[in-house]
């Protein structure tokens, strides 16, 4: 595999180079002790034995002792080596003498060369060696590099041995994530998924001995593969035999107590500390901590304890005989169940546990507990209990639970079996139950011409009829919602997962127009009519009818009864057809709301808040928030890797890499875009196919605009694969003609940009019509896209609408000016690449007018601007190369130099000698066609 993760590997010291080189320039002055300390698989022994080899290289002379646990109880042995032919007493009476001898000898023997004794787990010394140490040392004989654990006791000889100067000791902390990610990258060439990196920092947390172990145990369970050139980890990170080792040895010898608590924390952790407490004792508790296995943390006002490095859960649950864990498993539900279970996870715990220890549960429990593991992206488990409730007796419910969470996992077809075997027994039912209600039709025309029976016999029939009736309404209305459920969750992966927009919508319709009365709209099914209409509103805009779409979702937003889940669910609509339709204000509001309204319902993260929030990307862009925006979709990157959250991962990475494009760093955009087509691939989102289309469309630009036709031609079949090509999707439109200009075709380029702008438009996605058109002003202005330009002004919110005006009328006129006004629009809203290309466009007007000196200015913009971009090859960043453009010092200088400085003083100010001053200055006079600081300032004003 390549892997450089073998017991004799070198790691490069990385962060501890720091380390040996001042324990090397303090070696130098011969001191009486090194001291390295830090906690077990910190790196001393690698660190030690450097400098060890070190010393050799500097003339000294290097002896070893022999340290570990069971040789402390024998005096002197660790010191063999230094005992040359000496005998030792058996008396500590006689050590005296016998330490004298040893010192005299070991000074005969080293010819005048200095000696290094290395004693590596000092703390491992018995009395009598750490006593000849100190004595050896203290007399000048040798000089010690000792190397203790910082999370284990040190003997008092050893400690006085090692209390030594700040300066020559090294105080070994974890390493630091940047140090170890280095060290991946030394022992896995080529890229790797960043979910690879965050979850062996966070096992490892900064232990070079643990990831050593991590990486061997990865590689020995085949869960670390390189998929695509990347490698990942596939699948759960289980402990090795040697990596269970060394835990148990970090770990050490547990008395009961403490054993108990953090075999109860391995199952259930991070716990309340007053429900540990109850279940334990407090003095457990802090004897726990105490030895640094247990740590408290603080989550608003509730304080939880967890064992303090996340392989000890696994480790520590490993060794779990079945009947402790479900001994404890049934003390956690017994007294979760006793507190009321009331904080928002509560419940999918205590369902868990008591599944696992083969309690009966209901089928509604079940069900509950399953739409929260659900709302946490935890699909796996929330089939899993969909599938206990339907044994239980959850019917409908149950199977649409477990073709929900079977969706979730990408496994629609499965999912969509499941929903047409329920159709099949659904309509079975429902035959059954008109063939019964035909039966009493008949029975109740038999009886009713039946003269014989007296008036009182009639009118008990007839109070009969009214119950059969009834209990036929019932089950009539009961066969309904079953009918309106299913087609609930039909029309879902129609949707979401099928990319199918009409076939969903006709599905709602359909429902919504049945013959059934009570899906049509009655009280009792009011929520589901909500859920129905909700997702036709989806489907609308999914299919190219923003303002179809938002009509619907509004008019469920306004509805007095509509409930908090079903408005949660039109928003999910509202947001984007508002920010597709240029109504950024109205957007960011709108998703400001949605997020209140997530944190009321006790979901504060959610699938469809992220989805939300995502779609309200587009606002940010068309307000002028960009850069603001870029960083919140970052924070909320890092949320979802550092949870492990990989759907999640997978919108934002989409994210990311759409806001990257949008600034014009065109390699991290496609860096991102790339990161996010294989999580969407392998985890969908409610986005389904929608989103990996987009993505596959955004990165296909990303490439353009970087150059390469090829790449992104693949992209855009990629797309059409996962998305039918006749299903509206406005970055596939807009990506096309950006692959024209990276084959060179400018012409046909602009006519698909104002083609796409047409179709686009026509169908009410403003702000993608707007891009539309800057696009063809970009690759070419023209009167034509000025015009149509202006005329969208007026209906989308922000500054970029104006930016773009103002960039596409004067780059129609050649105004360089009116070029230079749009380059600083867009430097503030953050499109670098688009600013760049407009000061490079006001560069060539300048130029053309003969205006050298704002030329000049204009192409150090670009200059300035260009490493942003990352690459990007533009036709507005073409005409850049052509012409000379001021660097950024000589900017600087300029401006100091028309403020009245002199070389000298400028040369002081910017700690500059007065020659480079000097040559800065005529190299720029030179650029601007000026002889003087008079002439100067008439073009730094022009």
């Amino acid at each position: 595999m390549g892997m450089q993760v073998g017991a004799d590997a070198q790691w490069p010291l990385g962060e501890r180079d720091a380390d040996l080189r001042r324990l090397l320039t303090a070696l130098d002055s011969r001191p009486r002790a090194l001291v390295i300390d830090g906690p077990t698989g910190s790196g001393r022994t690698r660190l030690v034995d450097e400098l060890s080899r070190n010393a050799e290289q500097r003339g000294w002379q290097v002896i070893r002792a022999v340290t570990a646990p069971w040789l402390a109880d024998l005096p002197l042995v660790a010191l063999t080596a230094l005992l040359h032919d000496q005998t030792a007493v058996s008396t500590p009476d006689d050590h005296g003498s016998l330490f004298r001898r040893v010192r005299q000898a070991t000074v005969d023997a080293s010819g005048g060369q200095p000696i290094l004794l290395v004693v590596d787990d000092a703390h491992f010394l018995d009395d009598a060696s750490a006593a000849l140490v100190h004595f050896l040392a203290a007399t000048g004989a040798i000089t010690v590099a000792a190397t203790t654990c910082a999370d284990r006791p040190v003997p008092a000889p050893v400690a006085a041995l090692c209390a030594v100067p700040q300066g020559v000791r090294a105080d070994l902390r974890p390493l630091r994530r940047d140090s170890v990610v280095a060290l991946l990258a030394a022992s896995l060439p080529g890229p790797r998924d960043p979910a690879l990196d965050e979850r062996l920092w966070q096992l490892s947390q900064g232990s070079p001995l643990m990831l050593r172990e991590l990486l061997t145990a990865a590689q020995q369970t085949g869960a670390l593969r390189q998929d695509g050139g990347r490698w990942r980890l596939d699948g759960p990170l289980t402990a090795s035999r040697r990596l269970r080792d060394v835990v148990n040895l970090r770990i050490g010898q547990l008395s009961a107590g403490v054993r108990e608590v953090a075999e109860i924390l391995a199952v259930a952790q991070p716990l309340g500390v007053a429900m540990l407490e109850s279940l334990t004792s407090p003095e457990y508790l802090s004897a726990a901590e105490g030895t640094g296995l247990v740590v408290e943390r603080v989550d608003g006002r509730r304080v939880s304890a967890a064992l303090a490095h996340p392989l000890y859960a696994d480790v520590l649950r490993a060794e779990l005989p079945p009947a402790r864990l479900r001994a404890i498993q049934r003390q956690l539900a017994d007294r979760l169940d006793a507190t009321g279970a009331r904080r928002q996870d509560d419940l999918l715990r205590l369902v868990l546990w008591r599944s696992d220890v083969g309690d009966h549960l209901s089928p509604e429990v079940l069900l509950s507990a399953a739409d929260r593991a659900a709302a946490g992206y935890d699909h796996a488990t929330a089939g899993r209990l969909a599938v206990a409730a339907v044994a239980v007796g959850a019917g409908l419910r149950g199977h649409l639970a477990a073709a929900a969470a079977l969706h979730n996992l990408g496994r629609v077809d499965e999912a969509e079996q499941i929903l047409a075997g329920l159709s099949v027994d659904t309509e079975a039912e429902n035959t059954e139950a008109e063939n019964t209600e035909a039966e009493n039709d008949e029975a109740d025309d038999d009886e009713a011409a039946d003269n014989e029976v007296d008036e009182a016999a009639d009118n008990e029939v007839d109070d009969d009829e009214a119950g059969d009736r009834g209990a036929a309404d019932k089950k009539a209305a009961a066969d309904s919602w079953d009918q309106g459920q299913l087609a609930l969750h039909r029309a879902t992966i129609l949707l979401h997962g099928y990319g199918r927009p009409r076939a969903a919508a006709a599905t709602i319709a359909a429902t919504i127009a049945g013959t059934r009365p009570s899906v049509a709209g009655g009280a009792h099914d009011a929520g589901l009519r909500d859920e129905l209409d909700a997702l036709h509103a989806q489907a609308r805009l999914l299919r190219g009818e923003p303002a179809g779409a938002l009509d619907e979702a509004a008019r469920l937003l306004t509805h007095p009864d509509t409930g908090d889940r079903a408005v949660l669910a039109a928003l999910l609509t509202a947001v984007p057809a508002l920010a597709v339709q240029g109504r950024g204000r109205d957007t960011i509001d709108a998703a400001e709301y949605a997020c209140q309204l997530a944190t009321r319902l006790g979901e504060p993260s959610s699938p469809a808040l992220d989805l939300i929030e995502l779609t309200a990307s587009i606002a940010y862009v068309t307000t002028g928030r960009l850069v603001e925006h870029a960083e919140q979709v970052s924070e909320r990157y890092r949320q979802a890797l550092s949870t492990g959250n990989e759907p999640a991962r997978g919108m934002w990475a989409l994210a990311g890499g759409s806001m990257a494009l949008q600034r014009g760093a065109v390699v991290t955009a496609a860096e991102g875009l790339v990161e996010a087509t294989h999580l969407l691939a392998e985890h969908p989102t409610l986005l389904g196919p929608y989103g990996l289309a987009w993505c596959l469309c955004d990165l296909a630009t990303a490439y353009a605009l970087a150059g390469d036709p090829r790449r992104a031609q693949d992209a855009l079949d990629r797309a059409d694969d996962v998305l039918a090509a006749d299903i509206p999707l406005t970055q596939r439109l807009l990506a096309r003609p950006w692959l024209e200009v990276a084959r060179g075709d400018l012409a046909r380029a602009r006519d698909l940009a104002l083609a796409a702008a047409d179709e686009i438009g026509a169908a009410g996605f403003r702000v993608a019509q707007m891009q539309a058109l800057l696009d063809a002003a970009r690759i070419d202005p023209g009167d034509d896209v000025a015009d149509r330009l202006g005329a969208l002004a007026p209906r989308i919110d922000g500054p970029l609408i104006a930016a773009a005006v103002r960039f596409a009328r004067a780059g129609a006129v050649r105004e360089p000016g009116g070029l230079a006004d749009a380059a600083r629009a867009f430097e503030d809203a953050g499109m670098m690449l688009v600013a760049a290309e407009a000061w490079a466009r006001a560069a060539e007007e300048y130029r053309r007018v003969g205006r050298t000196g704002p030329a000049a200015l204009a192409a150090g913009h670009v200059t300035r601007l260009v490493p942003a971009c990352e690459g990007a090859s533009t036709p507005g960043l073409a005409a850049a190369r052509r012409h000379a453009a001021l660097t950024r010092r000589e900017e600087q200088i300029l401006r100091l130099v028309r403020e009245g400085l002199t070389n000298r003083q400028i040369a002081e100010r910017l700690v500059l000698s007065p020659r480079t001053v000097e040559s800065h200055r005529n190299n720029a006079y030179r650029k601007l066609d000026v002889t003087s600081v008079e002439e100067l300032s008439a073009v730094l004003d022009a």
